[in-house]
Order: C-alpha cells, then structure tokens, then sequence
C-alpha cells in the first residue's frame, strides 16, 4: 500500500502497536520515544497556526500525501492539521487518535480538539479471530509522531 514508504505517513496500525513501536526504537537507540500526550500534542497543533494548507477532505483532498508538503509550524512540525490523525495518549492513560485526517469534513483549529477513541469499525475487514491487535484493516487514517525525552 505504500503506507510509511517513500515519503508516505505511516498508517493502519493501532494504538497498541504505536506504543509498543517506541518500546522497541527506545531500545534499539538507547533513547527514550513515546507518544504524545493529547495535551501535548493540542499545544502543538495549535501552535501550527490557521491550518490554511490543511489536507481534509473539506479542501478536496483524496488520501493521503507525502509528509511535509505544506509549511511547518513555529515547532518545526508538519502535518498536524490533516493528512493523518495521530496517537496520543489521554490523562486515562488510553490511546485516541488527535487531529483531522483527509477524509475528515473540516480541521483548521477546531481540528486540533478533534480526539476519536478506537472504534471497532476500523477493523470491520479483518478476517482474524480475534481481530488484530496491530493492525486496523479498514483505518487508512490514523498514524503517530514520536516525542523524544531529552
């Protein structure tokens, strides 16, 4: 599917395996990456500014595009306002996907108040039994960005 190949946001894959992703990169670097807290990952996106060049499905976008072809935010950060939604993790401890993806109706600041928790729909395909715990086969627009402790 190209998805987190060649430039493309990495995609379909559930909470769980984001978390367990920045277990295994923490690891292998000797560094320690996590999710965002939604918190965390609110203040960013409103720091991104208006979202002018949000790609939602309001601006007639169709999937996702290559990440960083909009202009980043004062953080240095692209994308928070489209694209894809992304991980992060609520005061309960649970994962929620934050943000507009680009088959969302609208974004802009509002976007950034935009929480989703996992809804079962998004793994209505999946033939396993149980349904995976790693991927979600019919979530084509949920994806993560790391934090890195200092």
């Amino acid at each position: 599917r190209e998805f987190g190949h060649e430039g493309f946001p990495a995609i379909s894959m559930s909470g769980h395996a984001a978390r367990e992703f920045c277990i295994w990169l923490s690891k292998a670097t000797d560094r320690t990456f996590r999710l965002p807290t939604v918190g965390e990952w609110r203040a960013a996106a409103l720091r991104a500014g208006t979202g002018a060049d949000q790609w939602t499905a309001a601006e007639g976008r169709v999937g996702t595009r290559r990440v960083g072809q909009g202009p980043k935010s004062l953080d240095g950060l692209f994308d928070l306002l489209g694209n894809v939604a992304e991980w992060a993790v609520d005061e309960n401890g649970d994962v929620v996907a934050c943000g507009p993806a680009w088959k969302d109706p609208g974004g802009g600041p509002r976007g950034a108040d935009l929480r989703r928790p996992f809804d079962p729909a998004w793994q209505t395909s999946d033939p396993q039994f149980p349904k995976s715990q790693w991927w979600l086969s019919d979530c084509d627009f949920v994806g993560f960005r790391l934090v890195l402790e200092p």
